[in-house]
């Protein structure tokens, strides 16, 4: 048991957790993937410059660099992840208890409106197949516009921008989330899922659930153990042309992360690129690797955002900042260079 800033931690249940369940973000299964993914690529590409494969410890230093090893934004990343873990469990069942009433709900609505469904002729496996894919789709949309909703919302970004604070990005950066942006995301998530499951549900007359591996939507599953993880690492990943519309990329995220103006609020999704590319979000990572800082400025220059203290509680003072009456009574970010709202509409990018 783990004592962290007055909460506790049952470290071995967590750590059973990520050991027996693949799905997990941070099991040791899509680490493992990841590692070797990254190894891969990196040879590939050592290869390709100096005509031979790296040896072993030129290898570990490129998977592992110690300048990035040894930054200390990984001390509130580890952090996070705990403090994390010791509430996700509350909020998972929530929104699973959500998910399940909006998809009665909505299927209990359409049949008051419409009348009681009559239940579909199709196999069941081209049903699931459907409910499958119409679900992963749901919830990167709800992904794409919870992300979209926590840059362009100064109350919202406040606790977003947390993760946007760290310095170098590792896998650990995954779990630098603020509880109420994890709050705040599994209430979107819950809506429009639970809406597409009971539309669908009314459509087909019947429920008969998607496929799933450990728990999770198997296409989700994929992305987690292929691409999640690789996503917060320095190691350049890209994804161009056509494909660099439809998959998110690590250098696609890694461009989120940026402190390049040209590059806020942009690469929103989780996994597909295709609701960024709808909506105008979308920046295309070049072939070559970007040079990208990351990190986000602080009103005071005294400010620390690698602790813990600043990490949990600031994001309430500022955020409360927004709920002031300001001149016109119109809300707007203090800091421009953290998450600038759009001056000109979202549009199709070209």
């Amino acid at each position: 048991m783990l004592l962290l800033g007055g909460l506790s931690i049952d470290v071995d249940a967590i750590l059973t957790t990520l050991a027996t369940k693949p799905s997990e973000t941070f099991s040791i299964a899509a680490l493992l993937v990841s590692l070797v993914i990254a190894g891969v690529f990196l040879s590939h590409v050592y290869r390709r410059r100096t005509g031979k494969f790296p040896a072993l410890s030129k290898l570990i230093s490129m998977l592992f660099p110690a300048r990035l090893v040894r930054h200390k934004t990984h001390l509130i990343d580890f952090s996070m992840f705990f403090v994390n873990q010791s509430i996700i469990v509350l909020l998972f069942a929530w929104m699973v208890v959500s998910i399940h009433f909006i998809n009665v709900s909505a299927n209990e609505l359409l049949v008051t409106v419409l009348g009681p469904a009559t239940p579909t002729t199709l196999d069941t496996w081209v049903v699931m197949t459907i409910m499958t894919i119409a679900i992963y789709l749901a919830y990167e949309f709800s992904y794409w516009l919870d992300h979209y909703l926590s840059h362009v919302i100064p109350f919202l970004w406040e606790f977003h921008r947390v993760h946007h604070e760290a310095e170098v990005l590792s896998p650990l950066t995954n779990a630098r989330v603020h509880p109420i942006d994890q709050v705040v995301f599994t209430n979107v998530t819950a809506v429009i899922t639970g809406s597409v499951n009971g539309v669908l549900t009314y459509a087909f007359g019947q429920d008969v659930g998607m496929y799933t591996l450990y728990g999770l939507n198997i296409i989700l599953f994929v992305f987690v153990l292929l691409v999640i993880q690789l996503q917060h690492t320095h190691v350049w990943i890209p994804f161009t042309g056509l494909l660099g519309r439809v998959l998110m990329s690590p250098a696609h995220h890694q461009i989120h992360h940026s402190t390049n103006p040209e590059h806020f609020n942009s690469n929103l999704g989780s996994s597909l690129c295709i609701f960024d590319w709808a909506f105008g979000t979308l920046h295309v990572p070049s072939k070559e690797r970007e040079k990208l800082t990351f990190g986000v400025e602080q009103e005071h220059a005294e400010d620390d955002p690698q602790t813990l203290e600043h990490a949990l509680l600031q994001p309430f003072v500022r955020a409360y900042r927004h709920l002031r009456p300001k001149s016109g009574g119109v809300l707007q970010h203090e800091d421009g260079r953290t998450a600038p709202l759009r001056d000109e509409p979202l549009a199709p990018a070209e």
